[in-house]
């Protein structure tokens, strides 16, 4: 029974030990001048360096190292107590996103890893505190950390008829500076435009970035520039522009004439092919088919060489059979893309059996008019 005492006893000791060390903490101590300035960047991984050089070997299981906040801030980012981490008192902003390196500690590598900055965590003044048997209670590595966020890519835009411009950008931490200059021509030199020549709006959004609007007086001025200086972070955005380009209600404008032009421009030249084709439609007409040569040969006479007979049959069979045979007529020049096919009758044969029936028919003709004739003279005769 009285071992389990003493067990409790120990405990609630240890446990008081540990809170008046930490009190103590907070009270001034000697400290070794290892002061330093740290930014880092929203969102990204900070690395906090400390090295401490131990006047004897280090005793882990002895020792309590503290990383924690100054100026009595009551703030705890990590412990380090006898040997393991002991998270218990650590401040609920830390939590889940801060490690050390225990294996280095023998080393004097007292160093420290802030995962994933937030805004919160800037202008955070830290210090570690070391206690050992060994060694006197020291703070070390006393530093400041500054969160940055990097704004966006300004905007220019350049107001002709109010003289003026306005440069705006957001989603940067903290406050930026921004800074005008501006050219009257190719020979000046830039100046810096004055404060009465800028008006500046900042506003703070709900994530703890900023927006800001930044306007100009440019009256004189042929090209101006705007500065965005993150102090921070140290970075510089700068975007510069022309006050003499068109304005976009000069550009719209612009636009609408030319389209006018195109569009007058192709009606003209659709009424010009029109015209064109009509006239060339008009104008247009077959060329008269030359008579095959076999037909004037038969049509001559009625009762031809009777050595001919032959050759007039021949060319009326090979006629005979070019009957269904088309022939391409022959257009007006420009109209040879029309061209078609049409069908020609060779009617030579049939004109030369034509005149040769014409001609027995005369034979006839006279023959009844001889008869009649004799007829009539021996009829006159008989009276």
């Amino acid at each position: 029974m009285s071992f389990a005492n003493n067990a409790r006893m120990m405990k609630v000791l240890s446990s008081v030990y540990l809170q008046v060390f930490h009190l103590v903490l907070l009270l001034p101590f000697s400290s070794e001048n290892n002061s330093c300035q740290a930014n880092g960047t929203r969102g990204a991984p900070w690395l906090w360096r400390c090295h401490h050089t131990f006047s004897k070997p280090f005793q882990p299981e002895k020792s309590f190292i503290y990383w924690q906040g100054q100026d009595n801030s009551g703030l705890v980012v990590y412990m380090y107590n006898k040997g393991k981490p002991d998270l218990k008192h650590q401040s609920q902003s830390f939590k889940n996103r801060t490690k050390i390196f225990p294996d280095q500690l023998h080393d004097g590598n007292l160093s420290l890893v802030i995962e994933e900055l937030i805004l919160k965590d800037d202008q955070t003044s830290l210090e570690v505190i070391f206690n050992s048997p060994s060694e006197s209670t020291k703070k070390l590595c006393q530093t400041t950390v500054c969160v940055a966020a990097p704004f966006q890519e300004p905007k220019l835009e350049i107001n002709q008829s109010n003289k003026t411009a306005t440069c705006s950008t957001k989603g940067g931490y903290p406050k930026p500076e921004i800074k005008w200059t501006s050219q009257g021509g190719q020979n000046q030199s830039e100046r810096t435009l004055e404060q009465h020549e800028v008006q500046t709006t900042m506003t703070s959004e709900e994530d703890g970035t900023y927006s800001t609007s930044s306007t100009a007086n440019i009256t004189g001025s042929q090209r101006v520039t705007c500065r965005v200086h993150n102090p921070t972070s140290n970075q510089t955005l700068s975007v510069t522009k022309d006050t003499t380009l068109e304005t976009p209600e000069k550009r719209h404008d612009l636009g609408i004439g030319i389209g006018f032009v195109v569009a007058l421009v192709c009606v003209v030249a659709l009424i010009v092919i029109l015209y064109l084709h009509r006239r060339r439609t008009s104008n247009w007409s077959p060329q008269p088919t030359a008579n095959p040569s076999g037909s004037s040969a038969s049509g001559g006479s009625a009762g031809g060489n009777a050595g001919e007979a032959p050759s007039n049959m021949q060319n009326r069979n090979v006629e005979s059979a070019d009957e269904s045979e088309p022939e391409t007529v022959n257009l007006l020049p420009g109209h040879q893309s029309a061209l078609y096919c049409l069908p020609v009758r060779r009617d030579g044969a049939t004109a030369s059996a034509t005149n040769e029936d014409s001609s027995a028919s005369e034979e006839t003709n006279d023959r009844k008019k001889d008869a009649d004739e004799t007829k009539t003279t021996e009829s006159d005769k008989d009276k």
